[in-house]
């Protein structure tokens, strides 16, 4: 199976939407409470923190996925997500993606940025809901939800 025929398949359908859903459960729990703080969500989501958490998120479970050897499979998922939550214009061609996605790796790997440690939480909370997933006393990591709680509050002041 070619790249092309792979992502068109449901089985990464399917797998980028579950990915997708990470984030959609989130985000969409506090949509009201941001209508009614009268904050822009979107703009929330288009921080640097934001970013790197999805980004960190998405590659942990690309890591121990089936398609780890398609690499251009992540960058798909990351810039449709960054499409659907409006972070970035949708754009037709995947390398027209390829300065955004070079300014995100140079930000993650001087790791002294909101890019850099959003990545990083995003990834370690995806590792340890990954560890824990068949414990129900352990909880689920949702560190964006927390940072986006933290965001209204930072608004109110």
């Amino acid at each position: 199976m070619n790249d092309k025929e792979l992502f068109s398949s449901d089985r990464f359908q399917n797998f980028s939407k579950a990915l997708g859903n990470i984030f959609f459960f989130q985000i969409n729990s506090l949509s009201e409470l941001y209508k009614t703080a009268n904050i822009d969500l979107y703009n929330a989501i288009k921080r640097d923190w934001v970013k790197g958490y999805i980004i960190g998120t998405i590659n942990f479970h690309y890591q121990i996925s089936s398609f780890n050897k398609f690499s251009d499979g992540y960058f798909y998922i990351i810039a449709g997500l960054f499409g659907k939550y409006k972070i970035v214009p949708f754009k037709e061609r995947m390398a027209e993606y390829k300065d955004m996605f070079a300014e995100i790796e140079k930000k993650i790997d001087q790791q002294d940025n909101d890019l850099a440690k959003g990545f990083k939480v995003g990834f370690d909370d995806s590792e340890i809901n990954y560890k824990n997933k068949d414990d129900k006393k352990a909880g689920k990591k949702i560190s964006l939800q927390r940072y986006l709680l933290k965001v209204i509050k930072e608004t109110d002041k």
